[in-house]
């Protein structure tokens, strides 16, 4: 929900209105997307528990998954508040077109 606010923000040029609005939504977007991986992590950790019995190939998958999911988490991160950065740079760049 915060990464969603923190996008909504940027997208409408909410975050351009003030600084701490900026920095709102820098915060909100930085701890939506942490909570986002780790909701993932914890996800994937719930379907391999509850998986099909001895089916080791399906067992197997869903750990590759979750070790991705984990080690890749970093730089999925950094793409994600890349882009929302840009989304805020877009805000201003269309309130700033929007008043000329």
């Amino acid at each position: 929900m915060m990464l969603a606010v923190a996008y909504y923000m940027a997208i409408q040029g909410i975050a351009w209105t003030k600084v701490s609005m900026m920095g709102l939504t820098l915060l909100l977007g930085i701890v939506g997307t942490m909570l986002l991986f780790y909701g993932m992590r914890a996800l994937i950790a719930l379907i391999v528990k509850k998986g099909k019995g001895n089916k080791q190939l399906h067992v197997f998958t869903f750990r590759q998954i979750q070790e991705n999911v984990i080690h890749q988490s970093t730089s999925m991160a950094i793409s994600s508040l890349l882009i929302l950065a840009a989304l805020c740079c877009f805000g201003a760049g269309v309130g700033i077109a929007g008043n000329e």
